[in-house]
Formats: C-alpha cells, structure tokens, sequence
C-alpha cells in the first residue's frame, strides 16, 4: 500500500507458483519487492527483535526492500565501527567489549584520584570549624557523600558539600554533629530556592542559587 499497491501479501508453498502464474491476478511484484516474481511472494524476510507477549513472545519482521534496508544499514554500521576501531568487520564486538572495559578502568582510576584530591584537601581544612560550605571541581556525584563523611568530622556547627555551577544550580549534601540538620536543610531550601529532604544525620537535595549566594548563607549562620 505504501508503494502504490493494494495487493495483499501471502505466505505460500514453493509448489503454488506454477498454479500462481497461471492466474491473472498474480501480477509480477519485480518493481514492488527485489527478488520476486508474483505479488503472492514476500522474497527477503528479516526477524528484527522478540519478547516476551501475553504468554507467548512477539516477533518484529521486515520483508522484501525493508529487510534489504535493514540489512544495508546494519552492515554499514559494521564497517564504520570496524574502521574507527581498526578491528576486522567479525571482530567488532569483541574490540568494542576491550574499548568499554578499557573505559571503565579508566573511569575507576580517575575516581580514586579524585577522592586522594579530596580527601587531601579536607584534611588541610582547620579543624572544629564552627560552619563549613565546600565546593571543589573534583567533587561529583559519586564521591560527594565520601566528601561529606570527611567534612562532617572537621565542623562543630553544619556543614554542607555543593556540586555545580551557577548557571545550572547546584546539588548539595549537608549535615553536622549536634545539629538539627532537618530544620537547618528546610530553612536552606527555602532561602536559596532549594529542594530535598533526609535525616538528622544528612540532608541532600539542590539548589537554584549562585555560590556567591551560598557562600554567604553559611556565612551569616
């Protein structure tokens, strides 16, 4: 329908061409399908992907010039990964497993260098600090709470770790020792238009505020 023909598509048996082509309604499909020769033919068959349905599984299907493109597009892909990666078009999935677990090594040691950074530089801070708001760009997601175990032992009043920038806001984790640390992170929610929420050991959440801003918050504590 979609090529501008409203013939139906049929599975049929190999030994039903002779009769087929004997009926004029089977017409030649060569223009609408590549390898076929009667409109009652499919030609190329792709099975694309399967799940689980209702019991039983579903399978996606392309024919005819849609499995052709299907299969053009997938060995383009091959060959372009097989050139970046310099490795034989058979071997790409094994280069691509070497190139992920290249990465993830990479990945875990550039996160223990960052918490040796962090951990170095909170350990020069002045200990019993009565308020504490840190901010490092070795600081992430990850190792934020890391961060903040640390900060927590050099503070006497509340403490907080913030990642971020001042165009996209900040994440943050906070807390101290004998300190109402729920009040404390709602009342900072509230004058630096954050959200979040804890315990009384550790708030965390984010804020829409600058550094500057921050900064002087904890300041005025």
């Amino acid at each position: 329908e979609e090529m501008g023909c409203s013939d139906k598509v049929l599975f049929i048996h190999p030994k039903q061409v002779t009769q087929l082509r004997k009926n004029p309604d089977f017409l030649s499909a060569d223009k609408y399908t590549p390898g076929v020769s009667l409109t009652g033919e499919i030609g190329m068959i792709r099975l694309t992907g399967m799940e689980k349905y209702k019991g039983g599984v579903r399978i996606q299907m392309l024919c005819g010039f849609r499995a052709l493109a299907d299969a053009l597009e997938k060995e383009r892909n091959v060959y372009d990964i097989s050139a970046q990666l310099s490795a034989k078009p058979y071997e790409v999935a094994a280069a691509v497993e070497k190139l992920k677990n290249e990465n993830l090594a990479l990945k875990q040691e550039m996160t223990g260098m960052k918490m040796d950074i962090l951990q170095e530089k909170i350990t020069a801070l002045p200990e019993n600090e009565q308020n504490i708001c840190f901010f490092d760009k070795h600081m992430d997601k990850s190792n934020m709470r890391y961060a903040f175990n640390l900060l927590v032992e050099k503070c006497s009043g509340l403490c907080g770790c913030f990642d971020g920038d001042d165009e996209n806001g900040y994440r943050y984790v906070m807390g101290g020792r004998d300190v109402d640390v729920i009040a404390a992170g709602k009342a900072m929610n509230e004058a630096l238009d954050g959200r979040g929420g804890g315990s009384k050991e550790m708030f965390q959440g984010s804020l829409k505020a600058a550094r500057e801003q921050i900064e002087k918050y904890f300041a005025n504590l």
